[in-house]
């Protein structure tokens, strides 16, 4: 045997376990996710069947009791909002960010609307400068409203139900901040 049909030889031995190693790692994720819907493996006279085991319905840990009592300030209810956070966090998260939004634009509408009139009074009507808004809760809320425009640019980020339903609960609360802020 001469060395090219040598070398021959072992590279065409050697090319279906590398091609099944390299396929193996390309689908690596696909078969991870597939393993657990396989109910059945039949391999000649042998059959293998797999009964599912059924999962505890998962409960909402008390935080999440505790605001789905309080008072809603979203456009959509908070109880929905976490719904949606099972079936789709990253959803969730861009509906609690666009209540967020509304009510900070509302907000500044109001606040216009005080400016106009005050001036319209000639100075009859104080703005007020002291607001619950003017604080480091004003950066919080700044960091809120970019993870929703960042959700919103980039679809590949990920958004796990945990941090959706944390999101959900903040948005809830920068809402009841700004709904509460009043301008004389």
């Amino acid at each position: 045997m001469d060395k090219l049909t040598f070398i021959s030889t072992l590279v065409s031995s050697l090319a279906w376990p590398f091609a099944a190693i390299v396929g193996f790692l390309t689908l690596r994720d696909p078969i991870a996710k597939a393993i657990p819907l396989i109910k059945k493996i039949k391999y000649k006279d042998m059959d293998i069947e797999f009964n599912r085991i059924s999962e505890p319905p998962q409960t909402p840990d008390a935080a999440l009791r505790r605001v789905s009592h309080q008072e809603n300030h979203m456009l959509v209810p908070i109880e929905s909002l976490f719904e949606i956070a099972r079936v789709s966090p990253k959803v969730a998260v861009m509906e609690a960010g666009r209540s967020l939004k509304y009510e900070l634009d509302r907000s500044v509408d109001r606040f216009l609307d005080a400016v106009k009139s005050a001036s319209e009074n000639k100075g009859n009507n104080k703005i007020s400068t002291e607001s619950p808004l003017l604080n480091p809760a004003l950066i919080e809320l700044g960091k809120l409203l970019q993870i929703r425009e960042d959700l919103v640019e980039n679809p590949q980020y990920e958004v796990t139900e945990k941090n959706a339903n944390k999101y959900i609960i903040a948005a809830n609360k920068y809402c009841g901040l700004i709904k509460s802020i009043h301008i004389e």
